[in-house]
């Protein structure tokens, strides 16, 4: 479920800094986000991801010396570049503008929407890569869920390698234990890595908690000297 202001200004409490960053890692928070901050008494600033592979991109460009404002607009730059997608199971017999879904199908799904079916993970998983990958692309990070057993998922990177041998595949766990799904995405490369996220004093970022509802496996495609995921930082989320 999505949070209420309420409960979102809650969690923008807990952050405990004088200036705040929040990404509400789903557009349907978007304004609830943007109404807690005309609400709260701190410099808030909202920078609208769309989901958590997005959220990852914009908290590497976050940097604790500067202001919300400044963070803000490093973040929207690094993702101006970012594109994200989703592989997940049909649950339901549907019609699309990719043809016939049955139940069980796994859909690749991109912005503009569905655009690959089939009944193999792998397969529709390179046809998403495909549809993603851009010329400056390098590194492509895959995000596994529940669902997708970690030996499976070294299968699909590797034959993501041998189909774009020209990218670094990487892959990790998810966060969201619920649920089968990737999330690829491409970003313009970030040039900080991230910093402390949450301060007693300075700017903190908040980061909406996702829902179990939420798909909980996702990858990343960027160019090589954006780094990957591994900071020591510490987001406080909502």
């Amino acid at each position: 479920m999505n949070p209420s202001t309420e409960e979102l200004l809650y969690a923008v409490d807990l952050v405990n800094a004088n200036e705040i960053v929040l990404l509400p890692d789903n557009r349907n928070v978007v304004p609830v986000a943007r109404e807690v901050a005309r609400l709260h008494v701190a410099p808030m600033e909202v920078v609208e991801t769309a989901n958590v592979p997005e959220a990852i991109v914009a908290m590497l460009s976050f940097d604790a010396a500067k202001s919300a404002a400044a963070n803000a607009g490093a973040m929207r730059i690094a993702l101006g570049g970012v594109r994200t997608g989703q592989v997940t199971r049909a649950v339901r017999d549907a019609r699309s503008d990719a043809g016939a879904v049955t139940r069980g199908d796994y859909l690749a799904i991109a912005a503009g929407g569905i655009v690959a079916i089939g009944d193999e993970l792998e397969r529709v998983s390179l046809e998403l890569v495909e549809h993603l990958v851009g010329e400056r692309d390098e590194v492509v990070t895959l995000y596994r869920g529940a669902g997708v057993d970690s030996a499976v998922a070294e299968q699909i990177a590797a034959s993501i390698g041998g189909s774009f041998p020209d990218l670094v595949v990487e892959q990790f766990a998810g966060v969201n234990r619920t649920r089968s799904s990737w999330w690829p995405l491409s970003s313009a490369p970030s040039t900080r890595p991230a910093r402390q996220v949450r301060r007693r004093r300075g700017v903190g970022v908040s980061r909406r908690l996702r829902s179990s509802r939420s798909p909980n496996s996702r990858a990343s495609v960027r160019p090589a000297h954006a780094r990957s995921p591994r900071w020591g930082s510490r987001a406080s989320s909502t």
